[in-house]
């Protein structure tokens, strides 16, 4: 099926203006197929899926969603989100192995060291409580990276918010890799980023649960966009945008901080999580690597309205098992 079809299904009598040579969405490998993306072909599935891809359209296509998907370059960030709301499954793709990936046992042994740390009875949960990892489909190819990971998010305790607990919990959980330590790379933290909530707070749309879960982090998300760009493109897509998930991410695999290359791993800001600073919330909590003089890796904050090209806003979805 051709894009032009697609467009040719939908009910707006007046489509936009389409130009010959754009690209309309991103690509996607499937298993024991690859999808060829151009204007002249839209996917390549199994019958089975294709019918509930048929279904999907013909139900679904409105002159708004044709509107959606040019503005955001997307069709299956619309067409993941129709599936979920159908019921029906999103075709699988191929998982590249990654790595600096750590095995779910690496992230488990992480979060009991996390539980150990934190005067566990008092949490009301520990680390009997840590589920199994799910079996579940990651996609990872030029557009999107997911990486599973486990979520322990802490209580309010003594008047801290959990979320700031979490915070300065993970971050301390997190060691610099053997080798990058050799090469003379130090973990530091901006001395104003404090666990304060008139310093660090919440995005209105990120949900905070204290409790032990694992979530999926696509480390790709909203790359080469700002954070404010992020946070209204989320909006949109109706995608969540990580914040204590990005520091759990690099805590549990501490290697993704030798990955970050700008182009296939791209630095992250965590926009999930704002910074009050100079008299108004205009920065987002992100990490940096300084290669150039002191060697350092820093938990810090970003103008929330800088576009750059090397770092991305990494977004978290629920897991579900497949």
């Amino acid at each position: 099926m051709c894009f032009w079809s697609l467009l040719r299904r939908s009910k707006d009598k007046d489509p936009p203006v389409v130009h010959k040579n754009a690209k309309f969405h991103r690509s996607v490998c499937g298993r024991e197929r690859e999808v060829i993306v151009d204007k002249n072909s839209f996917w390549t599935i199994k019958a089975g899926e294709k019918r509930d891809l048929d279904r999907i359209l013909s139900e679904f296509l409105e002159a708004q969603d044709v509107r959606t998907i040019l503005a955001t370059n997307s069709f299956e960030l619309w067409l993941r989100k129709k599936a979920v709301e159908m019921g029906a499954e999103f075709p699988a793709v191929n998982c590249i192995s990654l790595a600096w990936d750590m095995p779910v046992e690496a992230k488990i042994a992480a979060g009991k060291a996390l539980l150990a740390k934190c005067a566990v009875g008092e949490e009301g949960f520990s680390e009997a409580d840590i589920p199994e990892a799910p079996e579940v489909q990651l996609r990872r190819d030029d557009e999107v990276n997911e990486v599973l990971v486990l979520e322990v998010n802490l209580r309010d305790k003594d008047s801290q918010p959990g979320y700031l607990r979490t915070l300065d919990a993970w971050w301390d959980l997190f060691e610099m890799p053997e080798d990058f330590k050799a090469k003379g790379y130090k973990k530091v933290r901006w001395n104003y980023l404090q666990a304060k909530e008139d310093i660090i707070r919440r995005l209105p749309e990120y949900e905070y649960k204290p409790g032990i879960r694992w979530v999926v982090v696509d480390t790709k998300a909203y790359h080469g966009k700002s954070c404010d760009q992020a946070v209204e493109l989320s909006g949109r897509d109706s995608v969540t945008l990580a914040g204590l998930e990005g520091i759990m991410l690099l805590a549990q695999c501490p290697k993704w901080a030798e990955s970050w290359d700008g182009k296939d791993s791209p630095f992250p800001n965590f926009a999930g999580l704002q910074v009050f600073y100079n008299g108004d919330w205009s920065r987002s909590v992100s990490v940096r690597r300084w290669d150039g003089g002191p060697r350092e890796v820093e938990l810090s904050g970003i103008w929330s309205g800088l576009v750059y090209s090397v770092r991305s806003c990494p977004s978290v979805r629920e897991c579900k098992s497949s």
